[in-house]
């Protein structure tokens, strides 16, 4: 038995190494740094915020070139353009965009009113929050079942249609009654809502499909998974 080898399926070849672009790593993260303090610095003096959000565009210009240089040479670049040439990978970072903007803005600007306008401390606040999150967890338990039963376009838009039936909720009572209780409506709504598209729409499984072998690092490295969150907080 000790001579006997696995045979490996046919087909099955090991990727060449892949070398890690140094240059395209070091351009995009000061390029987004240089964009970001930006935009922290809109309070304070508006000539630095577009001095830092021009050189941010300049680096990040720069990178650009650069990846299309190191395409262009045949070694492979940190993000390859080519996958922006995929209308499923650019509708799947759009839409993740959008249900990020909706989770993180809604938690970002009810939390802030919560605090600064209504007076709640953070342990009060959590406490009105946890209407969202048992919507996230009552649609997120039952994805797989729903999955099952609907298309994941069915999912999706039913579930951004319940979101911001639940942000007119929320924003139409908490404007009109001064209990806590206002809230639990339309945080209820949004967490159904985003708990299914959260839930169900990932471009993880969707990369591997459409992208070749020494693409789909790469794509699910640039997919909404990663950009989505941080772009919208």
């Amino acid at each position: 038995m000790g001579g006997v080898r696995p045979r490996r399926p046919r087909g099955d070849r090991l990727l060449p190494p892949r070398s890690f672009d140094i240059v395209g790593a070091v351009l995009s993260g000061v390029g987004l740094v240089l964009v970001v303090m930006g935009i922290l610095a809109a309070d304070n003096n508006i000539w630095l915020v577009i001095a830092l959000l021009a050189l941010g565009a300049l680096v990040l210009w720069w990178f650009f070139r650069s990846v299309r240089a190191r395409e262009a040479s045949g070694r492979e670049p940190l993000l390859s353009l080519r996958l922006f040439h995929n209308r499923t990978s650019n509708l799947g970072l759009v839409t993740q965009n959008i249900q990020w903007l909706l989770l993180m803005g809604t938690s970002f600007t009810v939390a802030a009113y919560l605090q600064v306008v209504r007076g709640y401390d953070a342990i009060q606040t959590g406490v009105i929050f946890t209407a969202a999150t048992l919507g996230l967890l009552v649609t997120s338990l039952s994805a797989e079942r729903l999955a099952g039963r609907h298309s994941q376009r069915t999912l999706v838009m039913t579930g951004f249609a319940v979101s911001v039936v639940g942000v007119v909720a929320l924003v139409a009572l908490a404007g009109s009654f001064s209990t806590a209780w206002a809230f639990v409506p339309g945080l209820l709504l949004v967490g159904l809502g985003l708990g299914v598209t959260l839930a169900v729409f990932g471009l993880g499984g969707l990369a591997a499909a459409v992208f070749l072998p020494r693409e789909t690092g790469s794509s699910t490295g640039h997919t909404p998974r990663t950009t989505a969150p941080r772009t919208s907080a």
